[in-house]
């Protein structure tokens, strides 16, 4: 009868992650020192460990450069590494896209548009540095991506002052507090998946 090397594999990778417990956890404690968010070290040291079992379970005593312990916790180490990078990462991108679209709900419910220093970033004239150009180019396609209809494409045009809120009135037949009040409704949609995106 053959060996289960499946299970036999399995068995020695929970008898690895056993035996180098405390190693790999002070590892991944150690490369998360430089954190210092909002998040708890503990909730992002336990997403590293969810990451860290999937590869192990994956490679240890499987993959050629897994075949030993030893060479098992030296990959774990570097994996470590990287895993606790991509979760800092994430949840500092994930903060930041908090904040701004709780600072943006805010602004919107007390009233206020979607910041001027944003419509000033997408409107602004060009200026001769190439990459600057592009950089601006590349913004004003994105958010030119957002429009779904012909009066989404106006309000755009509005938005970058490449025509009057007269004109969308006459064209659509709507009031100017509704073309101020969609704007604003798109503008702020557009802001918050450019923040999603790391566009801005």
């Amino acid at each position: 009868m053959k060996p289960d090397h499946q299970n036999f594999s399995k068995a020695r990778q929970d008898a690895f992650v056993t035996q180098h417990y405390n190693q790999l956890n002070g590892s991944i404690y150690k490369n998360l020192r430089r954190y210092h968010g909002p998040e708890d070290k503990e909730e992002l040291a336990q997403q590293v460990w969810v990451l860290l079992l999937e590869v192990i379970n994956r490679l240890a005593f499987i993959h050629d450069d897994w075949a030993e312990d030893l060479d098992c916790l030296r990959q774990s180490q570097t994996k470590i590494r990287f895993l606790c990078l991509d979760v800092m990462e994430l949840t500092i991108k994930r903060t930041k896209v908090t904040d701004s679209y709780d600072s943006l709900c805010s602004d919107l419910d007390d009233g206020n548009a979607v910041p001027s220093s944003f419509l000033e970033a997408i409107t602004a004239p060009d200026d001769q540095n190439p990459e600057r150009q592009l950089m601006r180019k590349q913004l004003h396609e994105a958010i030119r991506s957002f429009a779904t209809s012909d009066y989404e494409h106006a309000l755009i045009d509005f938005m970058m002052g490449e025509t009057m809120a007269k004109h969308i009135i006459e064209r659509f037949s709507v009031s100017k507090n509704t073309v101020t009040a969609n704007r604003d409704q798109l503008l702020a949609k557009i802001r918050l998946n450019l923040i999603i995106e790391d566009c801005i």
